[in-house]
C-alpha cells in the first residue's frame, strides 16, 4: 500500500462508523486489500465477526487497522466481489466444492446446496446468508430477475461439466471426426429440449379397478428420460461411496436420506444427467462410474416391476385378500429413488419454453436470453447466434436426459424448441 504523508480525513453528515480496514494475505504481504466492514456485516459472515471481535495484527502510519487473514489475495478479492455483486464467483485455481466450502465456513449457504424459499427454484449462483432471506432489495423485479440469473448459470455450470462437449470440441481440435454433432474446436450447437411430455403412465384399463400405483405403471413403461434420470442418481451414488460417504453397510433408510438430501442441495439440480453424458469410447473408459449407475438404475427398476401394483388385491394361502402393498425395505427404497427421479424433472426449469422468442424485441433478445448470454461471458463463452430450426445442423440435446423420441424438439408454442451457437472466447475447455 503506497504511503501517504497525511492521514486522510473525509467529512460526512451521516452517523459516525467504523472506518475501511486493511487486510493482509499470507501471500501477497506488500500490497493489502481494503474491507468495507458494513459490507461483510450485511452477510453476517465469520470475518465480518473477527473485524468485530479481534483486535488487528498491525496498524499503517495512518492508524488503520490491518488484519493478517488466512487467504490467498485472489480467493479474498474474488470473495469480496461475489458478496458486493450478489453473485458466486469461484477464485482461480480453486474447485466448486472448494469454493463452496469457503463461503459455506465463513457461514454463506449456496443455493443449490441449499435450497431457499421457492422450493421450485434451485439457486446455483446467488448467495444469501443461511439465517436470512434472500431478497432484501425493494426492488418489485427483483425476484424475478434474480430467479432468471440462477437458472441462467445452472444451466452455464451444467454446459461446463458436460463431458460430451468437452471431448468433442478435443476431437474438432485434433482434426477428427465429431460424430452426431454439428461443432467445431470452438464452437457448438445446443438444443434446449423440451420436458417430456409424459411424465407418469396412465394405469392401464386391464389393471386392478382400485388401482392408483402410477409409480409401477411408470417404471414398467420404461420411459427413456426415467431411465437416464435414475442413471444420473446412480452416478451420484457412485460419487458418494467414493467419497466414503456411505458403504455396503450403510442402512438402507440412511442411504435414502443421503441420497435425498444430495439431490436436493446438488448445484445440477435436475441437470445432473450431464456428468455421465459421453461418447461411446469415453465410456469404455468410465466404465467402473458408469456400469455402477447402469447396475443402479437397473435394480431399481427390476425391483419396482418383479415386485408388482402395489394395490393389487393377492390371495393368501387362507383364501382371505389383502392389497399387495409396496413391498419391504429395498422395494420402498427404489419407490423413493423413483420418486426423486420424478421431483428431479418436475422442478427443473422449462427451457424451451424459458429461451423461447415469443416475446423477443425484433432482434431475438428477450431478457433470459440476455441474461444467460452475461452467465455464458463469465466463463469464456458467449452466444453467437438463436436457431428458430435445425436446418443443417446437428446440436447437443440438453439436458440429455430428454433426448429421446418422447417430443423432445417440440418447444413451446407448437415452434421447435430453441437452439443456439455457442462459442468459446477463451480456453475454458483446454485443447
Amino acid at each position: 500500500m503506497p504511503k501517504r504523508e497525511a492521514p486522510l480525513e473525509l467529512v460526512s453528515n451521516k452517523k459516525k462508523r467504523k472506518s475501511i480496514v486493511y487486510a493482509r494475505c499470507f501471500d501477497d504481504v506488500d500490497n493489502l486489500v481494503a474491507l468495507d466492514p458494513d459490507l461483510l456485516r450485511s452477510w453476517n459472515c465469520q470475518l465480518s465477526k473477527q473485524l468485530d471481535y479481534d483486535e488487528p495484527e498491525y496498524y499503517t502510519l495512518n492508524s488503520e487497522p490491518v488484519y493478517h487473514l488466512n487467504f490467498s489475495r485472489a480467493t479474498l478479492v474474488a470473495f469480496l466481489k461475489s458478496l458486493m455483486w450478489s453473485q458466486f464467483i469461484i477464485p482461480p485455481g480453486m474447485s466448486y466444492e472448494e469454493a463452496v466450502s469457503m463461503f459455506h465456513f465463513q457461514g454463506i449457504g449456496v443455493p443449490g446446496f441449499d435450497v431457499i424459499n421457492d422450493p421450485k427454484i434451485h439457486c446455483p449462483s446467488q448467495l444469501h446468508p443461511q439465517s436470512q432471506p434472500m431478497a432484501h432489495d425493494h426492488d418489485p423485479d427483483g425476484p424475478n430477475i434474480k430467479h432468471i440469473e440462477a437458472i441462467a448459470m445452472q444451466v452455464v455450470m451444467a454446459i461446463l461439466e458436460w463431458p460430451r462437449v468437452c471431448i468433442a470440441l478435443k476431437d474438432a481440435a485434433r482434426g477428427l471426426k465429431v460424430s452426431n454433432a454439428t461443432c467445431n474446436s470452438t464452437s457448438f450447437f445446443v438444443r434446449f429440449a423440451s420436458k417430456p411430455a409424459q411424465l407418469r403412465a396412465p394405469i392401464p384399463r386391464d389393471a386392478n379397478v382400485n388401482s392408483k400405483d402410477d409409480l409401477f405403471y411408470t417404471v414398467r413403461k420404461e420411459f427413456g428420460w426415467m431411465r437416464r434420470t435414475l442413471e444420473s442418481i446412480g452416478y451420484l451414488h457412485y460419487e458418494l461411496k467414493k467419497k466414503k460417504m456411505h458403504d455396503d453397510t450403510t442402512p438402507i433408510k440412511t442411504l435414502k436420506s443421503l441420497l435425498k438430501d444430495e439431490m436436493k442441495k446438488h448445484p445440477l439440480g435436475g441437470f445432473l444427467s450431464v456428468k455421465h453424458d459421453m461418447p461411446r469410447l469415453h465410456r469404455d473408459k468410465n466404465k467402473e462410474a458408469l456400469d455402477h449407475a447402469t447396475k443402479f438404475a437397473s435394480d431399481i427398476t427390476r425391483s419396482i416391476v418383479k415386485h408388482g401394483d402395489a394395490d393389487e388385491m393377492i390371495t393368501l394361502n387362507d383364501g382371505t385378500k389383502r392389497r399387495r402393498g409396496v413391498g419391504g425395505d429395498f422395494e420402498k427404497f427404489a419407490r423413493a429413488i423413483v420418486t426423486m427421479a420424478f421431483a428431479a424433472v418436475d422442478d427443473a426449469p422449462c427451457l424451451d419454453q424459458f429461451f423461447c422468442d415469443h416475446v423477443a424485441d425484433d432482434k431475438g433478445v428477450t431478457i433470459e436470453r440476455k441474461t444467460f448470454n452475461k452467465a455464458l461471458k463469465q466463463h469464456g463463452l458467449c452466444v453467437r447466434q438463436w436457431k428458430a430450426a435445425a436446418v443443417g445442423v446437428t446440436p447437443f440435446i440438453f439436458p440429455p436426459a430428454y433426448k429421446s423420441g418422447e417430443n423432445y424438439c417440440a418447444g413451446s408454442g407448437g415452434k421447435e424448441a430453441p437452439i443456439l451457437l455457442i462459442e468459446r472466447s477463451r480456453g475454458i475447455f483446454d485443447v
